[in-house]
């Protein structure tokens, strides 16, 4: 059996930044986790504070990911920017849609300088477009 911390969310700041992150994460396993883990006799692993996109989308997805990022006008799509993300979401749905959508988010304004407001609005439309395909294969079948 395992068990996972996948995001911390804060309830009284917009959001935080990697240092204050993994403070948390860390407190949180000096405090709860290796006690539980001692008194049941398990593993607590930490895994590394970052984690590459290709732990989530092939490497094929991912070049169709950085082809669309590094391309596209940040502020005003265009027809070019609308095929690359198709392209995009496309290939990572044909891979196994495993990609959250928080991680996402924070790679493209963390790793590729993407406006917050542009990134959220790229997630929100990545999660509606892998639902749609979803849908789209249930209905196909």
């Amino acid at each position: 059996a395992s068990a996972e911390v996948t995001n911390v969310v804060p309830e009284q700041v917009h959001q935080l930044d990697r240092a204050v992150y993994n403070v948390i994460l860390l407190d949180f396993r000096e405090r709860m986790v290796n006690r539980v883990a001692a008194e049941y006799q398990l593993t607590a692993n930490l895994s590394a504070d970052r984690v590459a996109i290709t732990e989530w989308i092939s490497p094929n997805t991912e070049t169709k990911l950085k082809a669309f990022s590094s391309k596209a006008n940040r502020w005003m799509p265009s027809a070019h920017d609308r095929d690359r993300w198709h392209q995009f979401m496309i290939s990572q749905f044909a891979d196994g849609n495993r990609l959250p959508v928080d991680i996402l988010r924070q790679w493209l304004v963390e790793e590729e300088g993407w406006p917050e407001e542009r990134a959220t609005e790229l997630s929100v439309e990545f999660e509606h477009g892998a639902e749609l395909l979803a849908a789209y294969e249930h209905t196909a079948q």
